[in-house]
């Protein structure tokens, strides 16, 4: 019962702070929702673990009541957000999706036909295959969840002596995750593998997104996403313990919301970047390699911008970078930095 209310209060949360966000698609309002929930869910696990109390799911249920009356408090007392809240986001209607069908030429259907085929096949496989086995990866038997075992019995995310590096030296964003997907699930060691089989998804969405973002037709933005979800590696480790499509899923909501800002120049979006960007830190440290890349598509686009002045292209470049700062102390640094620089000398470990 714990379980189940513990899932809805986060979903209920996540799907408020989709709705004040407005997003301006179905693709938007799907990665918007898995950034939202990803984020409660991870911040209240440092907050847990500080209570020492990360694996009893009745304080997340606890946890997660307070973060909804907290939104609703927010919610009730800014008429403008009690608007936003209550009024249905007007996407597209269905039925357009079949005018759409309609106008594509015969070699637009004959390509995305089985494209689309193949990926549904393929991810009601997978859909079982994390239902029905058992992680059975190296990096899942190794360290992914030995390690969550191990802080479910101590309550807290606190550092601890192993024999293998990986135990101690790898970020935890991920791992909250998992502990959370294993609790929620009624401690099902399978479902545990949902985190990287909905990144994938996640992912896929995202490549959607930013190919529409870069000027490319709906027919067109669909082939992308349908490319990336075929790739072997994406098929494979979307019903694999490791973390790397979560790592592409939060790197994907990142150019994503830079390119929504770049468009629409609301800081919303800034401020969803920075967090997703600081989450995705906070599950690799390979994620570093990735930073520069973000770094140079955000400077790219503000520099290029002919709509806005010198003085608002250097104010933007400021606020995102302030931004991802205050995200990173909030999501990254808690998820092991601190502790290998204060055991090892190094952030890394």
């Amino acid at each position: 019962m714990a379980s189940l209310l513990s899932f809805c209060l986060v979903q209920l949360s996540s799907l408020l702070l989709v709705r004040l966000s407005r997003p301006r698609d179905r693709a938007e309002a799907f990665l918007l929702f898995f950034l939202f929930m990803t984020a409660t869910i991870i911040g209240g696990g440092y907050v847990l673990s500080f209570l020492n109390h990360i694996g009893d799911i009745s304080y997340w249920c606890g946890m997660q009541f307070c973060l909804l009356v907290l939104i609703g408090l927010v919610v009730g007392l800014k008429p403008r957000f009690r608007h936003l809240a209550t009024h249905r986001v007007a996407f597209s209607p269905l039925r357009s999706l079949w005018a759409w069908l309609s106008s594509l030429s015969i070699f637009e259907r004959a390509t995305l036909t089985p494209l689309t085929l193949t990926t549904i096949a393929v991810g009601v496989f997978n859909f079982l295959a994390v239902v029905f086995t058992a992680p059975g990866t190296w990096d899942g038997l190794a360290y992914h969840l030995p390690r969550m075992a191990y802080y479910l019995q101590h309550n807290n995310l606190d550092f601890f002596e192993a024999n293998y590096w990986a135990h101690v030296v790898h970020p935890k964003n991920s791992t909250i995750l998992l502990m959370y997907t294993y609790l929620v699930s009624g401690r099902n060691e399978n479902l545990t593998q949902l985190v990287q089989f909905t990144s994938y998804w996640i992912a896929v969405a995202s490549t959607y997104g930013i190919a529409r973002k870069l000027g490319m037709t709906t027919a067109q933005a669909l082939f992308s996403s349908l490319v990336l979800s075929l790739l072997t590696e994406c098929v494979m480790q979307a019903v694999s313990m490791h973390n790397d499509m979560v790592v592409a899923a939060f790197l994907g909501i990142t150019i994503y919301c830079i390119f929504a800002h770049h468009e629409t120049q609301s800081l919303k979006y800034l401020w969803y970047s920075a967090i997703a960007f600081a989450l995705g830190l906070g599950v690799k440290a390979s994620f570093f390699l990735i930073a520069p890349i973000v770094l140079l598509i955000f400077v790219l686009l503000v520099v290029f911008n002919r709509k806005v002045t010198i003085s608002d292209k250097v104010r933007t470049m400021s606020r995102y970078i302030v931004m991802t700062l205050v995200a990173c102390v909030l999501f990254t640094l808690p998820s092991g930095y601190i502790t290998n620089y204060q055991k090892f000398g190094h952030i890394l470990g």
